[in-house]
């Protein structure tokens, strides 16, 4: 627990973060933002008062979901349901229930009433699992 990269966490649990930069990335009010790579660019670029931002990707709610099941399920304690229906208002063992039942009969998923979590032979295949969460289209 002391070693826990608490920083970190802000991907892992989907939330919004804004990166200041050369290279930087920010995932706010539903988009995604890359600035430039270079810092020189970066520089005369702000020094010219354009914006440093080279690349813009707008996230939908599906998305969203979606990122989250796959991000948390990279976290030891996993997706906590409670808090994924707070966010987003529906039980990811509900909304995913496929994905989760599969997973669950091929060993690489436990579904508790607090959480989803990898077992340990899901850490090992988890790219098994996260596939199964990918929002259609």
């Amino acid at each position: 627990p002391s070693f826990v990269a608490r920083h970190n966490l802000t991907y892992w649990l989907n939330r919004p973060y804004a990166g200041c930069g050369a290279a930087a990335h920010s995932w706010l009010n539903g988009e995604r933002r890359a600035n430039v790579p270079h810092p020189q660019e970066y520089i005369e670029r702000l020094e010219r008062g354009q914006d440093p931002v080279a690349a813009v990707e707008a996230t939908t709610p599906a998305l969203e979901r979606s990122e989250t099941m796959i991000l948390g399920l990279r976290l030891l304690e996993g997706v906590s349901r409670a808090s994924f229906l707070e966010r987003f208002g529906d039980d990811p063992a509900q909304l995913y229930a496929l994905a989760i039942s599969e997973s669950v009969s091929l060993g690489l998923l436990e579904l508790t009433q607090e959480h989803i979590r990898l077992t340990a032979r899901g850490r090992l295949l988890a790219n098994q699992v996260f596939w199964r969460f990918l929002p259609d289209g």
